[in-house]
């Protein structure tokens, strides 16, 4: 288990390395000059030229990333030279209304999802599986896909031999289900739960921008759209770490409920 702890560590250290060097790189190509569409067309050569040194870019591509990661191992995210804050401090601040959006999406998706996979897999080929399903797959997609995972795999559990020895008992079909299936039929949905957190804080930000809502989607579009690259980076940064996190926490309860995957670990 440690060993396997120690190396989603290095694996998530190098995810997140890569992703802000990729993100360095992918900012400096992106034409245009940052400086003057923060300070708008007005902006003279010695305005320009004291953002440029404030912010850093001054120096070489290279030097800036150094930089960038000896402050991180620090918990320094930079500087913004707007607000006069501290980017940890900002985005921090938007970070909880974003995960509460998150959070309450998955509880309330969970909570239709799963008893509707159930119940289609105890009611294969009726208008449930035949309809509505389909219809929730298409209208909203992560509840339709949650209870297609739950069915399929629960369809799959219900035909292995400890369920139709729990039948011969005579036990009901729903103690079955809830006691003996769904333990088992879960795990898929663990799973793709913590690789879809990077899908959910997408869709936070769309969300956050159309409902103008507080949080960390609405303050990357922001600065994405003003070239504030402290932000972008402070942003992209936490979220790659929230994306690696939840999966990781992800395999780690998939293993401690399937006993299966827990003695290879």
């Amino acid at each position: 288990m440690w060993l396997y702890l120690l190396k989603r560590i290095v694996l998530a250290v190098a995810i997140i390395v890569t992703a802000v060097t990729l993100l360095f790189l992918m900012i400096h190509a992106v034409p245009g000059d940052p400086a003057a569409t923060l300070l708008g067309p007005r902006a003279t050569s010695e305005m320009k030229a004291q953002l440029h040194q404030q912010m850093g870019l001054d120096k070489p591509l290279v030097v800036q990333i150094v930089v960038f990661f000896g402050g991180l191992l620090h918990g320094d995210l930079g500087y913004d030279v707007f607000s006069q804050k501290p980017v940890s401090s900002i985005v921090f601040e938007q970070l909880p209304y974003t995960i509460e959006l998150i959070l309450v999406s998955i509880l309330w998706a969970v909570a239709v999802a799963v008893p509707l996979g159930c119940y289609s897999a105890m009611r294969r080929n009726s208008l449930v599986d035949d309809l509505i399903l389909p219809a929730f797959a298409i209208g909203i997609g992560w509840v339709g896909y949650i209870s297609r995972l739950v069915r399929a795999s629960m369809l799959d559990i219900l035909g292995e031999n400890h369920i139709r020895m729990a039948r011969s008992f005579g036990i009901s079909e729903w103690r079955i289900v809830v006691r003996y299936a769904l333990p088992l039929a879960i795990l898929p949905t663990v799973t793709i739960l913590g690789v879809g957190i990077a899908w959910l804080l997408s869709s936070a930000a769309f969300i956050e921008v159309v409902f103008a809502r507080p949080g960390i989607g609405a303050l990357m579009v922001n600065a994405v759209n003003t070239r504030n690259y402290p932000i972008v980076m402070g942003v992209v940064l936490v979220t790659t770490f929230l994306i690696v996190s939840a999966t990781t926490l992800s395999d780690l309860v998939n293993a401690f409920l399937d006993p299966r995957t827990r003695e290879k670990l």
